[in-house]
């Protein structure tokens, strides 16, 4: 059982004040829901930290060790330009060069580096690889921006050594492929509905399940996109005020998988001590006339050494092919294909 159960089952003082603060609490949870539909400033962004740190004082969360008997997480990166490879990790790891290019996103703001990978799953219909490319690349799965042409480079990283992350997935079809997460949950929210009368425990799992719905969406609006940061943000000044812990990151719903992957959104520290990057090659997806997509490997998988790596055997591009230049991101549409 996770820590955080262990301590709500045994705390008969944390039960009653849970109780005697619901009133509070669901009106930290209606402030937060109406952030939805307001101005996106620093007033209201803060807004919503301080209404999810109130939670968080009362509310156990779902915590989960990512440690080395895990798989490995996957991350992708589009290839932009046609035939041009990549060689060394910096440039398909987290953004720490160019910070002002970064645009808002699930759980990050504006030129803020996180970390967005794949988890493995048991039993998934999908490889990691493929939901990495999914998730890096929204013209895949668009059919008003499609993508003809594209090419991914994609890391294979490992754990080195346990670290703290946030369980944010309540969505059983994503749950499914994933065994451990699944009980987890599962014990989670028997936990919650043995120690709390029936209205406590309805709206902390209503809580969960609102946040774990934003994050799985396709396609969230600027307002969710700060929102969810917001609870980051929350997240980590929680457990590092409170409990003297360091959370590392969320397990989130893959959004562009059809509930058929699972994401984690590091922080950039959670990159530099804790994970290796262990393998890369490139996949190439290329769509037919009848709309389908195609993926299939372009490279063979390589070793890293020093920060850097070759890519053999890579398939070129006929240079009259066509290419897609730049997946569709949340708030633009592609750029012209060469």
């Amino acid at each position: 059982m996770d820590d955080n159960m262990h301590l709500l089952a045994k705390n008969s003082e944390l039960i009653a004040q849970i109780h005697e603060e619901l009133p509070n609490l669901k009106s930290e949870f209606e402030n937060i829901k109406s952030l939805r539909n307001q101005t996106v400033n620093d007033e209201n962004f803060n807004s919503a930290i301080n209404s999810v740190y109130q939670i968080f004082q009362y509310v156990p969360l779902l915590t989960s060790h990512l440690n080395s008997f895990d798989m490995p997480l996957f991350r992708a990166r589009p290839n932009d330009q046609k035939n041009v490879l990549f060689s060394k990790e910096t440039e398909i790891s987290y953004n720490s060069t160019n910070k002002s290019v970064i645009r808002a996103g699930r759980f990050n703001g504006p030129n803020q580096a996180v970390f967005y990978a794949s988890l493995p799953v048991d039993d998934g219909d999908i490889n990691p690889s493929m939901a990495a490319c999914l998730e890096t690349c929204k013209g895949l799965t668009d059919q008003h921006y499609p993508v003809h042409l594209k090419d991914f480079t994609i890391g294979r990283w490992k754990i080195q050594s346990p670290f703290f992350v946030v369980n944010l997935c309540f969505d059983e079809e994503h749950l499914k492929g994933n065994r451990s997460l699944k009980h987890a949950t599962e014990v989670y929210i028997k936990t919650i509905k043995d120690c709390l009368n029936k209205e406590a425990s309805d709206f902390i799992i209503s809580f969960f399940t609102y946040f774990s719905e934003m994050s799985g969406r396709k396609t969230p609006t600027k307002n969710e996109y700060y929102i969810l940061t917001a609870l980051f943000y929350a997240v980590k000044y929680y457990y590092q005020k409170s409990v003297n812990q360091i959370v590392y990151g969320l397990i989130y719903p893959s959004a562009m998988t059809e509930a058929k992957g699972l994401n984690v959104v590091l922080t950039t520290d959670a990159v530099d001590k804790y994970l290796r990057l262990d393998k890369v090659a490139m996949y190439r997806f290329m769509l037919d006339n009848q709309n389908t997509f195609y993926a299939t490997p372009c490279s063979k998988a390589v070793d890293i050494k020093n920060g850097r790596f070759i890519l053999l055997d890579h398939i070129w591009i006929p240079e009259n092919k066509l290419y897609t230049i730049e997946c569709e991101s949340e708030t633009g549409p592609l750029k012209e294909m060469k």
